[in-house]
């Protein structure tokens, strides 16, 4: 699921690696996919917030979505995940659509795992980017 050349801004990979080394020391046996968000945010390529293109997805970012099986479209904000709220479309990038949309792009087409199945989204827009618009203080 690795995507090449993902980028991710040095804050979001600075505040995204402290909860993961946090979250390694509590919880790294009920979070299944916490390596494989590791890994891709430690490969991917570090810029400066101000370099971060507007089509991709960080933290805090607001998207709407589409889901494959059934043409549902929804929109929801990628948080970190102390400030995840499903009732509010507030996921957090530890969980398995949260870690799948993270660093990715609109109009991608994104296959994850969840609830024992297969699921397919494409990202139909960002609404919402902070670096987008000099919001860092997500």
């Amino acid at each position: 699921m690795t995507q090449e050349n993902e980028i991710i801004s040095v804050l979001d990979f600075e505040r995204i690696m402290r909860c993961i080394v946090t979250a390694e020391k509590e919880y790294a046996d009920q979070i299944v996919n916490l390596k494989q968000l590791k890994k891709r945010v430690l490969a991917a390529q570090k810029v400066q917030v101000d370099e971060i293109p507007p089509d991709i997805i960080t933290m805090g970012s607001v998207i709407e979505i589409k889901t494959d099986d059934d043409n549902f479209t929804f929109k929801l904000e990628l948080v970190y995940p102390e400030f995840e709220n499903v009732r509010e479309n507030k996921i957090s990038v530890f969980s398995n659509l949260g870690s799948a949309i993270f660093l990715r792009k609109s109009n991608d087409v994104i296959t994850y795992q969840a609830w024992g199945k297969e699921h397919r989204i494409k990202v139909l827009s960002i609404h919402y980017q902070p670096e987008a618009v000099g919001d860092f203080n997500i």
